[in-house]
C-alpha cells in the first residue's frame, strides 16, 4: 500500500469521524433545541472510534514525507500555509457544536490549534533533528540551538493548543526509527518498520489513556492504525492529488458547517 492509499484511508476516517460530529449535533438539536452541546449518541462514538485512525496515520505519512521530500524547507511551508487557512473554518466547525452564536463568536476569538499546526510543528522538530546531526560535534552552541528548537516547538504545538499536541512526539519517533539508507545524516541510529509500527502502538495507546484519559476501547481503536500501516511499502504513489489532500481538510469543514447551519437556521 502506498502513501497516497494511506492519506486516502486517513481522509475517510477523519470524515467519518467529523460526520459523527454533525449527525450528533444535528439529532441533538432537533430534540432540545439549543441545549444540546453534551449530548452523544451511540452513533456518534461508533464514528468517533473509526475516526482514531486518522491522526497516527497522519502522523506517520508526515514524518514519512520529511524522510523523502527533496526540500523539506518547502514541504513545512505547506503545511505551515494550509495549517493557517484551516484555521478559522477548523473553529466554526466546532463552534457549530454548541449552536451558530457560538460558531460565529469563534470567528473572533482563537480557540485551539488545528491538527495541521501540530503537524507542522511536528516536521519542524525533524527539521531540527536533522540539523541537529548535520552540525560538526565541535560547534557545541549550535548544537544547543538546534536542541533548543526541538523544545521549543514542543512547548510551542502546547502553547497553541494544537490537536493531539504531545502525540506529535509520534512523528519525531517515526522519523528516528524509520529504515534508513546508508547516506541517512543519522544512519547510525537503528530503525526497522517494525519499530516506526511499535513507536504508533505504544505512543498512541499512552496518549490516550494517560494524557487524554480516554477509555481503553478509544486507545486501542486509535492503535489500531498500525494495521493499515503494516501494508505501506514506502512508495508515494500517484502525485496528482497532491494539493488536493491539503485542501481537503479546511473545505470539507466548511462544507460540514455550511450543513449544520442549513439545519439550523
Amino acid at each position: 500500500m502506498n502513501a497516497q492509499r494511506l492519506k486516502l484511508i486517513a481522509i475517510l476516517s477523519m470524515t467519518i469521524d467529523h460526520l459523527g460530529v454533525v449527525f450528533n449535533t444535528l439529532y441533538r438539536y432537533k430534540i432540545a433545541g439549543d441545549e444540546f452541546a453534551s449530548y452523544m449518541t451511540d452513533a456518534y462514538w461508533q464514528m468517533r472510534l473509526i475516526g482514531r485512525l486518522a491522526f497516527p496515520i497522519f502522523c506517520f505519512l508526515v514524518a514519512e514525507g520529511c524522510a523523502h521530500t527533496k526540500d523539506l524547507k518547502k514541504y513545512i511551508g505547506r503545511l505551515a500555509v494550509f495549517a493557517i487557512i484551516a484555521q478559522i473554518p477548523y473553529q466554526v466547525f466546532w463552534g457549530m457544536r454548541t449552536g451558530i452564536d457560538s460558531a460565529i463568536n469563534s470567528l473572533f476569538r482563537f480557540t485551539n490549534g488545528n491538527v495541521l499546526i501540530t503537524l507542522t510543528l511536528g516536521a519542524v522538530i525533524i527539521f531540527f533533528y536533522d540539523k541537529l546531526f548535520r552540525v560538526d560535534k565541535s560547534k557545541i552552541f549550535y548544537r544547543v540551538l538546534f536542541i533548543a528548537g526541538i523544545i521549543a516547538s514542543f512547548i510551542t504545538v502546547i502553547l497553541l493548543r494544537g490537536e493531539y499536541d504531545l502525540c506529535g512526539l509520534l512523528i519525531l519517533l517515526v522519523y528516528v526509527f524509520r529504515p534508513k539508507k546508508d547516506t541517512d545524516i543519522d544512519s547510525k541510529v537503528s530503525g526497522t518498520k517494525y519499530t516506526q509500527l511499535m513507536c504508533c502502538a505504544l505512543v498512541t495507546l499512552s496518549y490516550y489513556l494517560l494524557i487524554l484519559n480516554h477509555q481503553l476501547f478509544e486507545a486501542i481503536a486509535a492503535a489500531s492504525s498500525v494495521f493499515p500501516l503494516l501494508l505501506y511499502n514506502r512508495k508515494s504513489g500517484n502525485r496528482k492529488w497532491k494539493w488536493g489532500f491539503y485542501i481537503y481538510y479546511p473545505a470539507h469543514m466548511l462544507i460540514l458547517s455550511a450543513i449544520m447551519y442549513l439545519a439550523m437556521v
